[in-house]
């Protein structure tokens, strides 16, 4: 897991009418990936010291930004692309996990 500010940007320059994610945020993403594949062409060292060791598709996340900063829809759908097609790699922005604490907060609540 990579974790970020809630002030990194999300996007980057306009590109022809779309916003790519920002080279911070899709720097995370690479390298979280690079973490995973490390960790996995290591496995079996790992595995030597370490038993109980196992790891087949590790999940990999990076939290970020906040989708409030994000200006219009254009640059929302932008966003919502390039994270869904960020394969093995679950992007989340602070404002996204707040609401997700506090739903589950509220449903445990007596």
């Amino acid at each position: 897991m990579e974790i970020k500010t809630p002030e990194t940007h999300l996007l980057g320059s306009e590109y022809r009418g779309v916003f790519p994610l920002a080279n911070e945020l899709s720097g995370s993403v690479i390298q979280v990936q690079t973490y995973k594949y490390n960790l996995l062409k290591g496995l079996a060292a790992l595995k030597e010291n370490f038993d109980f060791f196992e790891a087949a598709n590790v999940p990999t996340y990076v939290l970020a930004g906040n989708t409030s900063r994000l200006k219009d829809e254009n640059q929302k759908r932008c966003f919502e692309l390039a994270r869904k097609n960020s394969r093995d790699t679950t992007i989340l922005t602070y404002d996204e996990v707040f609401t997700r604490l506090q739903l589950l907060l509220e449903r445990n609540e007596p």
